[in-house]
């Protein structure tokens, strides 16, 4: 609801805002009557432009001739949303990786730590075994040593 002043060198034009949106690019965007952008304006001028469209592929196709060999970056959310996906992906891609090489190096790490406590505990262990401690109870006590250890 609120009024704009926009201008192109020559002129001023106000605009009746109908709304915005926050974007990660260009921090906040107003959203104009396209109509008399279009009237107000030379394609020449334009930034950053978003249209709506039934179908937005024919639209990107008229675009994109439109601008000719001229660089111009225009997507359909399709395509905006495929080429993040795609970014995000192979960014994560060696951090899901990456979780399984963890999760072998703590497996190592706990039978490691299983196998040293062995060895260096078999003496107590042959003199908790002669006053009457069962494989049982042995077994639960080292796995419990190796795995708060781990």
């Amino acid at each position: 609801g609120d009024t704009i002043t926009l201008s192109n060198d020559k002129y001023d034009f106000s605009y009746k805002i109908v709304g915005s949106f926050k974007s990660r690019a260009n921090d906040v965007e107003a959203v104009i009557p396209s109509h008399y952008a279009v009237n107000d304006f030379d394609k020449t001028n334009y930034g950053f432009l978003v249209y709506t469209a039934v179908n937005p592929d024919a639209v990107m196709i008229q675009i994109r001739d439109l601008f000719g060999d001229t660089y111009n970056w225009s997507r359909t959310v399709e395509e905006f949303n495929n080429d993040s996906l795609n970014t995000i992906s192979s960014f994560l891609s060696p951090m899901n990786k990456m979780t399984y090489f963890i999760f072998l190096l703590a497996t190592v790490g706990i039978i490691n730590n299983l196998l040293i406590n062995y060895i260096q505990k078999r003496r107590s262990i042959a003199m908790y075994k002669s006053i009457g401690l069962s494989n049982k109870q042995n077994i639960k006590v080292t796995l419990i040593e190796g795995f708060t250890s781990g």
